[in-house]
């Protein structure tokens, strides 16, 4: 019995890294949406949208964040529409 202890001992020593870089990657997500978070809310608060709007747009990125922040980027912002290239002629 006593080498089975020490083989489970083992392998707790040596998983032990990967542990804490599974940790430190989960940790490295979370700050990275938390930080697309703020960009996309300060980007919508800051627009030129009538208040209205702004508020509809904080209340979306509230409730689906990532969906609203891909919509926000692709169709909200009142930049992307005036970049957008007219029908070529």
């Amino acid at each position: 019995m006593t080498s089975l202890h020490a083989v489970a001992a083992q392998v707790d020593s040596t998983s032990q890294p990967l542990h804490w870089l599974f940790a430190g990657g989960i940790v490295l997500f979370l700050l990275a949406l938390v930080a697309l978070f703020v960009v996309v809310l300060v980007s919508v608060l800051g627009s030129d949208l009538s208040a209205g709007m702004k508020v509809l747009w904080v209340l979306f990125i509230f409730w689906m964040p990532v969906v609203a922040w891909f919509a926000w980027y692709l169709i909200g912002r009142p930049d992307s529409r005036r970049r957008r290239p007219g029908p070529a002629y």
